[in-house]
């Protein structure tokens, strides 16, 4: 890792990338689209409902480990503004209570419908979204190593979360 003016100050020992894997066979039958914006991700996610299936694998029951490190981690950046307004908040020209911190947590309660009404732990919500019995599910690229070791034949793929319209 590199200041702005390519002093290396880290050297990490792992990088992950935050997402949403998604089952492709799911989408495909249910004729839905990769969302492109929030909006459209409810909007499918309602639809998916709507067929009888769990939108999402994650699971907000349990521990508080899905609402801070998956959700609000993954969501955080296209509602304050990426790369830019996370500067902003660590040289402290923005507030954490801000119009984009509490647009997160709005959005994570617009996902709570469509969460998985059981209270899981991650091993289980991880089993749910690769067995097919989630459409969805929250999580980063740690997670390749369950998802191909717990169904090696899941048709899956993963695309980042949508920002808001506009």
């Amino acid at each position: 890792w590199t200041t702005e003016k390519d002093e290396i100050y880290g050297v990490p020992i792992s990088g992950v990338v935050h997402g949403i894997f998604y089952n492709v066979d799911l989408f495909k039958r249910l004729g839905l689209p990769v969302p492109q914006t929030w909006e459209d991700l409810l909007y499918i996610a309602q639809i998916i409902k709507n067929a009888g299936i769990v939108p999402f694998a994650n699971s907000a029951g349990n521990t508080q480990y899905d609402l801070s490190e998956r959700l609000f981690v993954t969501l955080v950046p296209n509602f304050t503004g990426g790369r830019e307004g996370r500067k902003a908040y660590e040289e402290g020209k923005r507030c954490f209570n801000d119009p984009g911190i509490v647009a997160t947590f709005e959005a994570i309660a617009e996902l709570q419908p469509y969460l998985h009404p059981q209270n899981l732990s991650l091993f289980q919500s991880g089993k749910r979204f690769v067995n097919g019995e989630a459409a969805m599910w929250i999580g980063g690229s740690w997670e390749l190593k369950t998802i191909l070791k717990e169904n090696p034949n899941f048709e899956w793929s993963a695309f980042l979360p949508p920002p808001p319209s506009g």
